[in-house]
């Protein structure tokens, strides 16, 4: 399993080559991302359980493309006659999971359920577009820490005593601190010339290698509305200076193969010596998920809420929801 992932990462390095010609989105773009499951519509009752916390500060800009760290990243190969649109970007996020019982400060093992788990991560990114050829290609690579360094244990609690609600009763049993390394690719194209500028399909695949996950997904995405071209904008918003608003749904389907998940079974470097994590047997290789919602823009600002729904990620897990809602500002 782990000569596997090193092979693939290995690979998808000695595929970054020379970047195509590519002009730069201007503008600063800043987001933030909130995810937690309070934020599910499904069912109000159900919160602080499997992946239930999720934060994202994002920062969009032509300025990363001066770093030497580009070279690392993806972009389409030159092709006549074609200029591609880009967008370089530095994340900063961390995620927090939680078992069924938070209330139990020592569960019980069996049958299994999710181990705590914290993880704390940068990520640096490049979304490259080419709007002739209805293509969208983006790359990232993540370095982080699962376990208590991410401090996820912390803000838990601390948002609980901020609402008055009981403190989640195991993170003592939380997964330990192991280095977390991903590379991350997904590509996006049009599967059909547009038959109306209000309607739009893509199909996508995705391949993600490293220390945190191994795992490969197709899927597609399903646009209805008042909305820019997926595949001209790196940043999905109006140029500067337009006036149009964006109003549209959305639906995203997903299926992945995974082959190892260091937030059930614990990190590569010492992170598996945890009596909660996960054996590799419990863990559901194919799962899928679905994200569905709407955005509105205007400008240089968008709004956007969805929701995620996943099949078990182990076999004595359940299905899963949350709610996500984001915030894109250009400046």
């Amino acid at each position: 399993m782990y000569r596997f992932s090193l092979i693939s990462i290995f690979l998808l390095f000695l595929v970054v080559g020379s970047q195509a010609q590519s002009t730069n989105e201007a503008g600063t773009f800043v987001g933030l991302d909130w995810e937690n499951d309070a934020l599910q519509w499904r069912d109000r009752d159900i919160t602080d359980y499997y992946y239930t916390n999720g934060l994202r500060l994002s920062l969009q800009s032509s300025y990363w493309q001066r770093w030497p760290t580009r070279h690392l990243l993806l972009a389409f190969p030159a092709k006549d006659g074609r200029t591609y649109r880009s967008l370089y970007g530095f994340a900063l996020g961390q995620e927090m999971y939680t078992p069924h019982d938070v209330k139990t400060a020592r569960p019980k093992l069996y049958p299994y359920d999710r181990p705590y788990a914290g993880y704390i991560y940068g990520s640096w990114s490049l979304t490259t577009v080419d709007s002739i050829g209805g293509r969208r290609l983006t790359s990232s690579a993540d370095v982080g820490i699962i376990g208590p360094v991410s401090q996820a244990d912390k803000l838990q609690n601390l948002l609980h005593e901020w609402l008055g609600q009981a403190d989640a009763a195991g993170w003592s049993n939380q997964l330990r601190n192991s280095l977390a390394i991903s590379y991350a690719v997904r590509y996006d194209g049009r599967l059909f010339p547009r038959i109306h500028p209000n309607f739009d399909v893509a199909g996508s695949v995705e391949v993600n290698v490293g220390t945190v996950s191994n795992f490969a997904g197709v899927g597609g995405m399903i646009w209805l509305g008042q909305f820019t071209d997926y595949f001209a904008s790196p940043s999905r918003l109006y140029p500067r200076g337009s006036r149009r608003g964006q109003v549209y749904a959305f639906v995203r389907p997903t299926l992945r193969a995974v082959l190892d998940n260091s937030l059930l079974q614990g990190g590569w470097f010492g992170g598996r010596e945890n009596y909660y994590a996960l054996p590799s047997k419990e863990l559901t290789h194919f799962y899928g998920q679905v994200e569905y919602g709407w955005a509105f823009g205007l400008g240089g600002f968008q709004l956007t809420a969805s929701q995620t729904f996943r099949t078990r990620e182990f076999r004595t897990a359940r299905p899963h929801q949350w709610g996500r809602v984001s915030l894109l500002a250009r400046f």
